[in-house]
């Protein structure tokens, strides 16, 4: 079998604010019921929540996406942003 996942890109630059999680997002505390379900989470991904070390993991163009996003609203690292990724 061949496992598979899925992620979630939030290219928004604010910071999410939704739900993580198959319970979060549902309004159900009973734990009788809580017990038969499986509790499914979001594998997110979120700009302005990642360190730009985290970022610069990233070995595509993806990257600088991410880095444009976190910084929409910073000129000044956004510009710095720019700078370096037009070096390389």
């Amino acid at each position: 079998m061949i496992p598979s996942i899925t992620v979630t890109i939030f290219f928004g630059s604010e910071e999410w604010d939704g739900p993580l999680s198959l319970f979060e997002m549902m309004d159900v505390s009973d734990p009788d019921v809580l017990a038969c379900m499986d509790n499914y989470h979001v594998q997110l991904i979120a700009p302005a929540q990642m360190t730009d070390e985290e970022i610069m993991k990233f070995q595509s163009s993806l990257r600088e996406v991410m880095l444009f996003i976190k910084y929409s609203k910073d000129r000044e690292n956004l510009s710095r942003v720019l700078v370096t990724n037009e070096k390389q």
